[in-house]
């Protein structure tokens, strides 16, 4: 099953294609002006160097924020025309659930060390939202299979999104974390892994965390959403019991953080 995604939900253009998860090509370039016609360029030549034809691709998926407002809004369109002309499912994904499929990717090795250590681990992508403000929520990372030999690795939400100031950033997430009891297991600091956008925008973020009740651990290869990994994300869904039928034509839309009001000062993100 061949997965073709796009991630322009910031000023990096993320754009691949994969196959039963696995990304057969991928391609990811700033792209700061010009994103519709960047964004098919780089299908057209993408599609050339991988041999691959639009006609070939078996679904369709899109980052739907929160992000860039105009280019979330032009991936999503563009998924959703691919979809409905070649008649193929299209999926919406927000950029917390990228993130984090993303961080257990590229951190999969650590984290299995860290679990048979009997670590607790959770994962709390940081989204710059703008305003000097982060959006967030707190995701636990869970393991299945023989504690003797390497074991699947997925993560559960475990809280609602939560919107927050960024000179505010410590108390609100010690009072998420509080409510999760991520003080709980044997005395041992939980290890939070920390991705997303704020990462590239706030250098010194964990400066304004929460002391010493917790090991944060920045992963700054995801600072970025990568295509790859909303294909993942896309390709777990479509595996999920009866959720192929139920996505097929689901109305993909943008994910705001504000309400969006034109024309009135109200950016939205």
């Amino acid at each position: 099953m061949i997965i073709f995604g796009i991630d322009s939900s910031t000023k990096r253009l993320s754009i691949a294609a994969s196959s039963a998860g696995k990304v057969l090509a991928s391609k990811n370039l700033f792209a700061d002006k010009g994103f519709l016609s960047s964004i098919i360029f780089n299908i057209d030549e993408l599609l050339k160097k991988s041999g691959l034809k639009l006609s070939s691709v078996d679904a369709f998926c899109v980052n739907t924020g929160p992000g860039d407002f105009t280019g979330t809004r032009i991936g999503i369109s563009l998924v959703k025309t691919l979809g409905m002309v070649l008649e193929k499912p299209a999926y919406g994904i927000n950029t917390l659930d990228v993130f984090c499929i993303q961080a257990i990717a590229k951190n999969e090795v650590k984290m299995q060390s860290m679990a048979e250590d009997g670590n607790d681990i959770f994962i709390a992508p940081l989204l710059d939202v703008k305003r000097e403000e982060i959006f967030t929520a707190l995701y636990k990372v869970v393991f299945t299979g023989s504690s003797n030999r390497k074991r699947k690795i997925s993560a559960e939400k475990i809280s609602n999104n939560m919107l927050c100031q960024y000179g505010k950033l410590s108390p609100s997430l010690e009072e998420l974390f509080l409510t999760k009891g991520l003080k709980m297991n044997k005395n041992k600091k939980p290890f939070i892994f920390l991705c997303g956008t704020a990462l590239k925008s706030y250098k010194n973020i964990t400066a304004a965390l929460p002391g010493s009740n917790y090991f944060f651990i920045p992963d700054r290869q995801s600072a970025w959403p990568e295509a790859g990994f909303l294909n993942l994300a896309a390709f777990k869904l479509m595996q999920e019991e009866n959720k192929v039928h139920q996505n097929k034509n689901k109305n993909i839309s943008p994910f705001y953080v504000r309400e969006f009001v034109p024309f009135k000062g109200n950016s939205a993100k």
